[in-house]
């Protein structure tokens, strides 16, 4: 059977890469606070005011500094409306994080399959969770924003890209 020298590599991109916590808070009065749930009403409500403004979508801010990923990846798969794919490229590349082939999906445990993603690195538990009953090893990475409550132990957050690429390092062997 054939076995593939490097795992393929995804990325989310809100929560994980892009602030778009901190994105919504400067488009309404909410205030950064930490959060015991992924969403909030007040979140998604922002989140639909601005579903169509392409100002939003392109200038979403850094949740990390681009150079702290010293690894390769092959492709960034968030669950942004699919009409401002160009707007997230534009925003990565032009924050400094290198140009990859974005996968739009709101089901990432199947695009995963679909794209023969074997990582997937993702903030957001139900998408850490459905990955993994499907067979793709998910990183979970904790945001400055999410409380201890949310981000349980045994779902062993990852906090820095440096955890995240001793990780992926003890997953290629």
């Amino acid at each position: 059977m054939f076995k593939k020298d490097k795992k393929v590599i995804g990325f989310d991109v809100d929560g994980v890469l892009l602030d778009f916590y901190k994105q919504v808070c400067n488009y309404s009065d909410l205030e950064i606070e930490i959060l015991d749930t992924w969403t909030t009403d007040e979140v998604n409500e922002v989140f639909y005011e601005n579903i169509d403004n392409d100002v939003f979508w392109s200038t979403i801010p850094n949740l990390i500094d681009p150079s702290e990923i010293d690894f390769d990846f092959d492709f960034y798969i968030s669950a942004l409306p699919v009409k401002h794919a160009a707007n997230r490229i534009k925003n990565l590349v032009e924050n400094g994080f290198p140009y990859k082939p974005l996968i739009v999906s709101t089901q990432k445990h199947i695009d995963c399959k679909i794209y023969g993603i074997d990582i997937i690195i993702d903030d957001k538990l139900e998408n850490i969770l459905q990955c993994r009953k499907n067979g793709v090893t998910s990183l979970f990475y904790k945001p400055y924003y999410y409380s201890e409550e949310y981000a349980k132990k045994e779902y062993e957050p990852l906090t820095s890209m440096l955890e995240i690429k001793n990780k992926i390092n003890g997953l290629q062997k």
